[in-house]
């Protein structure tokens, strides 16, 4: 038996590193898996391997969470599309799902081989890349001593527990994830436009704690497979080549936030209001921040955030200036008072006003 500590903190020991290792480098022919949290984006940062292992002709058995708004509808599509058994499994009430285990085996029985990945981290952005987290990788094979072998056997009654659910659990606690399923569960599942479990940062820890600047990886979530509709852009071309935004208060999450308003959306952004866009801006000193969100919140207003914007003095004007054949990439300039081009950006606010944001053009 082999065990390592899987730490994860600041760009260091990533666990889709850990992850992508294993499914490609061990010739493993199942992979079963009890995840609480699940969402697109922290699909996105495992789909090749798992594609690659599928392909392969391993089979996959997923156990997601409903709990907490912690898993997206499309990271149980992302699953489906792949070729995983895919299930969801609950009970009513205040208990919780919440295990993080991903079982491989190869061989059969009695000399089978086993990795298995036990610890806190969720299938999330955060869980597989950015928060800090703590599991055990455990190599193990039948037959080679008593307590490898007792090890598997608790694997392997642990995933029978939630796999053929007995009582006081009943066959409705868990549940196949069809096409039928997921159109009924799709409204009330968050998407991953909107803050996740650990994303959310905390205001109490922004006020305590400094900020480190450590590596990240990208967003990226898995393409839809050609049979599905994605989410799409409204307009590819067209769209306006600069927003500009009046900020006159710190509005929301401590300067962090600034509100765009729902028409922007289409007329600049090109995406309707369920849709999700991830952005890249460059700022005036050539820093770039990348997957940036526009996300909508529960008061179904629509925000960017950057930790340059706290920076940001009020009043002053946020200039959005699209990158020349990038939809997605902005140029952010700020125009403070009294400063070369702040009349003539004031004079482009010729919507809105009131209570609401002033913004143009």
């Amino acid at each position: 038996m082999r065990v390592n500590v899987l730490h994860q903190r600041l760009g260091e020991g990533p666990t889709r590193e850990a992850l992508a290792d294993v499914l490609s480098g061990g010739s493993f022919t199942q992979l079963r898996i009890l995840m609480a949290f699940c969402r697109g984006s922290g699909l996105g940062l495992i789909v090749d391997a798992l594609e690659q292992f599928i392909r392969g002709g391993a089979s996959v058995e997923a156990i997601v969470g409903l709990d907490l708004g912690g898993t997206s509808p499309d990271a149980l599509r992302t699953l489906m599309e792949l070729g995983a058994e895919t299930y969801v499994f609950g009970v009513a009430g205040d208990r919780t799902f919440h295990p993080k285990v991903a079982m491989l085996t190869r061989g059969a029985s009695p000399s089978a081989d086993y990795t298995v990945l036990v610890g806190s981290q969720n299938w999330t952005p955060g869980g597989l890349d950015s928060n800090f987290e703590v599991g055990v990788r455990l190599d193990l094979r039948q037959g080679r001593s008593g307590r490898e072998d007792a090890l598997i056997d608790e694997f392997e009654a642990l995933w029978r527990f939630y796999r053929h659910p007995r009582p006081p659990l009943r066959r409705g606690n868990l549940k196949r994830v069809t096409r039928s399923l997921l159109d009924r569960l799709e409204p009330d599942l968050p998407t991953d436009h909107r803050r996740t479990p650990d994303q959310a940062r905390s205001e109490i820890s922004d006020a305590l704690f400094p900020t480190v600047v450590a590596p990240r990886a990208p967003i990226v979530r898995p393409r839809r497979r050609p049979s599905g509709n994605p989410p799409t852009p409204v307009r590819k071309r067209g769209l306006a080549r600069r927003l500009l935004l009046e900020v006159t208060g710190p509005e929301t999450g401590q300067g962090r936030e600034i509100q765009v308003p729902k028409a922007s959306l289409e007329e600049f952004f090109g995406i309707r209001p369920e849709d999700v866009l991830y952005m890249t801006f460059v700022h005036g000193d050539g820093t770039i921040e990348r997957n940036r969100p526009l996300a909508s919140y529960a008061n179904q207003t629509y925000r960017i955030s950057s930790s340059r914007f706290r920076a940001v003095p009020r009043p002053s004007i946020v200039e959005l200036a699209r990158a020349r054949a990038q939809r997605d990439t902005f140029r952010v300039l700020i125009h403070r008072p009294n400063s070369p081009g702040y009349a003539s950006a004031q004079a482009l606010l010729t919507r809105g006003g009131g209570q609401s944001k002033r913004w143009g053009p």
